[in-house]
């Protein structure tokens, strides 16, 4: 850290009496140069200057450089140190001031201080002052070219006791001149120095970006170190972060729909951009679990809604019995008629690969039972046998009375207990199985 030396009370004094004694016969070039200052504020009469400085990589370089002189590539802050000489209030007496040399300054009441720099070729020029901090908070700057034409005036209020500006300038002589904004009149020192910048043009590499799946809330990857990492998702920026020292980085995103595509680039303390980086959201989200209509002993297909596009498959046990893709959410899947009783279970898998979870249905029984058998009966018969379905209830009547009901049993067989039939009745035999399908009937008559 620069130790600024104030000059002496005596000279400061002799600085005020001088210029006081001037100040009721006319305007001082402070008056004039503050009140363009206060005009302009930071507006570039020519376009030279460049906004976005603070806290940039060149803001930082030539903070350091004019507080400790340390070395930049090749181009430092490497020449001498030398006090202002007095009076340097106009561009025909400024002091001249060489590119890495560093002068050491100190306001007066109305002081205004002119230095003169060369400019060799064409290029970033960057003037950068230190303020002593103990009362100097607020230092105008005004750059006029050659011919006395405003090139930019702005006043510059210190942050850690350093301002810097930058310049793109031709060859040709430059006049800087600066000013205590607040007119304190204390010996304000002050540190002033330019130099020419080789700008970082080089743009960082592409980041590297990991996968990035549907359910991610953290995007990952690597980029040049300190750089700034902007994700896209369209037009809409989703997540900003700067990487590591290690060149890592983890912004953090909300979901993303599969299938969006990100773009993802690093951009360096000089503002270059690198090349995009594209990912796309992986889907890693398995479909909804199907649904999936009733199923009947007598159907040959399978009906029901899944995931658009993803495929389904109708298992019954281990063994797939049909296959089909989900067209606008529905899907219809021919199989083989299966037994009442019968599992069946679907599932989708979608385009990635995805597996939803299991649907099961019970096949229904649908089929009515065969028409049953009657062994002979006569009007003396108490009881009515035959065959019919397993489990069926047989059921009898002599027209609309029901005379009689009963059920099959295990092996096939039935036996009914009745009362005795007058000769000629027409007995009405059917039955009705579990589901409740009915059969056909069967009509004896009694002998």
């Amino acid at each position: 850290m620069i130790e600024f030396k104030k000059i002496g009370s005596l000279i400061a004094f002799l600085t005020m009496l001088i210029i006081g004694g001037q100040l009721a016969k006319a305007e001082t070039p402070y008056d004039s140069l503050k009140g363009q200052i206060e005009k302009d504020k930071g507006h570039s009469v020519q376009v030279h200057s460049i906004d976005g400085l603070e806290n940039s990589q060149i803001d930082r370089i030539l903070k350091s450089q004019i507080r400790n002189r340390s070395d930049y590539k090749t181009q430092a802050l490497t020449g001498n140190t030398y006090y202002e000489s007095e009076p340097n209030n106009y561009i025909y007496n400024a002091n001249i001031l060489n590119r890495g040399d560093m002068v050491l300054g100190t306001f007066g009441l109305y002081d205004v201080d002119t230095y003169e720099m060369t400019i060799t070729q064409p290029g970033y020029v960057a003037v950068s002052a230190v303020m002593d901090k103990t009362s100097l908070s607020e230092i105008g700057l005004i750059l006029n070219d050659p011919y006395d034409n405003l090139i930019y005036s702005d006043d510059m209020v210190q942050e850690d006791n350093t301002v810097s500006k930058l310049f793109y300038l031709q060859p040709g002589t430059y006049y800087i001149s600066t000013l205590d904004m607040m007119n304190y009149a204390t010996g304000d020192t002050y540190g002033l120095a330019w130099d020419v910048v080789d700008l970082d043009k080089t743009s960082p590499s592409a980041p590297t970006v990991n996968r990035v799946d549907d359910n991610d809330t953290v995007l990952t990857g690597t980029a040049e170190a300190g750089s700034l990492i902007t994700v896209k998702a369209g037009l809409n920026i989703i997540g900003t972060t700067v990487t590591n020292n290690d060149g890592r980085y983890s912004v953090s995103i909300t979901r993303q729909k599969a299938g969006t595509k990100l773009v993802v680039t690093a951009t360096d303390d000089a503002g270059n951009v690198s090349n995009i980086r594209e990912v796309i959201v992986k889907d890693v989200t398995p479909p909804i679990t199907p649904t999936m209509n009733s199923v009947f002993d007598n159907s040959s297909e399978v009906k029901g809604k899944a995931e658009s596009n993803a495929k389904v498959y109708v298992m019954v046990g281990s063994k797939k019995i049909g296959q089909g893709t989900a067209k606008s959410g529905v899907y219809t899947i021919k199989i083989a008629k299966q037994k009442a009783g019968t599992i069946i279970t679907v599932y989708a898998v979608d385009t990635s690969g995805n597996k939803s979870g299991n649907k099961t249905v019970k096949v229904i029984d649908k089929t009515p039972p065969a028409v049953p058998t009657v062994s002979k009966i006569t009007s003396k018969s108490k009881t009515v046998s035959g065959k019919a379905e397993r489990g069926a209830t047989i059921y009898l009547y002599n027209g609309n009375k029901r005379i009689g009901k009963g059920t099959v049993d295990s092996r096939g067989y039935y036996k009914v207990k009745i009362k005795a039939q007058k000769k000629g009745s027409k007995i009405k035999v059917y039955a009705i199985d579990k589901a409740g399908n009915k059969s056909k009937s069967k009509t004896i008559k009694m002998s």
